[in-house]
């Protein structure tokens, strides 16, 4: 199972994917991969990671090419014109290739940090959506072997909707806070995924049913709700085990909502398919 999570920057995104990454590891014993891929990098701190003490995902970039057979430099989609590289997780011998990148963060879980919150990056010249090209480009072909989960914290906001990054997702989620800005951009993520052929999830954060924006959003998406976390000391200082009971079954229905997804079928040719779409 591969999810996506997405939402307006401080709406809860990064605690979300900390939460479900730590529940799924340490309650429910599955194997899990976590990828931080925003430019803050919050991830890997709410799991105790210094993310700027690892080795970044954007290096594997030369190794991605010369495994799939291309040149250094020019643009991605020439990926597209050979066989894929295909990937596992947990690993097997032929993907060892990746084991580098991985920081193990507790015996079932396991961190990838993208790095683009890197100051050496922040003050160059290269943007997000190269940086990002080897994570989207393996996504699709990683196969997630014995149960296992991808958990993945996504950039702020819909760029990477635009990227095509998502397309490798069983179920893509939206963290939605009661706050205009924040429903603002769950509907402008919820309507650029629509255009793209999948559907668009949601998680409501600090959940409050007498905020006056929450009842009228439950209402419209009430069929893309997965769950909904509360306000909880515990996850403002990233203490896994002191979460309260609530919250816990609050993550015990929004995992189990997510099992009900099926895979997503052939996720490496939607992606051709999109990028031979572009128009340069």
């Amino acid at each position: 199972m591969k999810v996506a999570i997405l939402g307006k920057g401080g709406s809860g995104k990064s605690t979300i994917s900390w939460l479900l990454s730590q529940y799924l590891s340490q309650v429910k014993n599955i194997k899990t991969l976590a990828i931080d891929a925003d430019h803050n990098m919050d991830l890997s701190t709410c799991l105790g990671v210094n993310p700027y003490e690892v080795k970044h995902f954007k290096d594997f970039n030369d190794e991605f090419r010369q495994l799939a057979n291309m040149p250094k430099v020019g643009m991605w989609r020439e990926y597209f014109k050979s066989s894929p590289v295909y990937f596992t997780y947990p690993q097997i011998e032929q993907t060892e290739i990746v084991g580098k990148y991985l920081t193990s963060v507790n015996p079932n879980l396991d961190l990838i940090v993208l790095g683009l919150g890197d100051e050496e990056i922040m003050n160059s010249y290269k943007c997000s959506h190269a940086l990002s090209a080897p994570v989207k480009h393996m996504l699709p072909t990683l196969n997630m072997e014995n149960g296992s989960w991808l958990v993945l914290d996504s950039v702020a906001g819909s760029d990477m909707v635009n990227y095509g990054l998502y397309f490798a997702f069983d179920c893509v989620i939206a963290v939605v806070e009661g706050n205009v800005n924040s429903i603002k951009v769950a509907n402008q993520l919820h309507n650029l995924i629509n255009k793209q052929g999948m559907k668009l999830n949601f998680i409501l954060n600090k959940y409050n049913r007498e905020n006056n924006f929450i009842p009228e959003f439950e209402q419209e998406f009430q069929d893309a709700i997965l769950g909904k976390i509360n306000t909880d000391l515990a996850l403002t200082n990233y203490d896994f085990s002191s979460v309260d009971k609530v919250n816990l079954r609050n993550l015990e229905t929004i995992f189990t909502n997510i099992k009900t997804f099926p895979p997503i079928q052939d996720p490496y040719q939607k992606l051709k398919v999109f990028e031979e779409g572009k128009v340069l």
